[in-house]
């Protein structure tokens, strides 16, 4: 992705192993300033060996109010060209969420307006905020390999 400096030299990455040991959940939002802007995506990182787990990241992907959910599974080889910290909270049972989108800042698209309502009834989900929870019911469910290239290529 051209926005991020080489794996190496991002601070993070550092630090990331200090956070999802005392995280109870994370949500990864990613935002590109591509030439062609993306609508957003949610990934969801299927947990294998744990239902709960999986069902509850199922719900935080409908919290999010976002209709394109793109469903991965720990094993998938193309886990790895999305460098999401999403799979390593995943591996220590934290359920974790990834949204790919354009950026939020300045944009005043219905889809950035719709993804910050998201994000905020994310949040009310997760009891970090309050009033009810809405739920994204027309899920559109797409494979990684249908939205590679737009994601990758900004």
């Amino acid at each position: 992705m051209p926005d991020c400096p080489p794996r190496e030299e991002r601070p993070w990455g550092n630090i990331v192993p200090a956070i999802l040991n005392d995280a109870r959940f994370v949500v990864e939002v990613h935002l590109h300033s591509g030439e062609k802007p993306i609508p957003p995506h949610t990934f969801v990182y299927k947990a294998a060996k744990n239902a709960r787990l999986a069902n509850y990241v199922e719900s935080m992907a409908r919290a999010a109010l976002v209709a394109r959910v793109v469903h991965l599974a720990a094993g998938d080889a193309l886990v790895d060209e999305l460098e999401h910290i999403a799979p390593k909270a995943l591996e220590l049972e934290h359920p974790a969420i990834a949204i790919e989108t354009a950026t939020l800042e300045g944009n005043e698209s219905a889809e950035a307006a719709q993804l910050r309502k998201g994000l905020l009834n994310l949040l009310r989900h997760l009891k970090m905020a309050p009033c009810a929870v809405s739920w994204q019911n027309s899920v559109q469910r797409l494979s990684f390999a249908s939205v590679r290239e737009s994601i990758l290529s900004q």
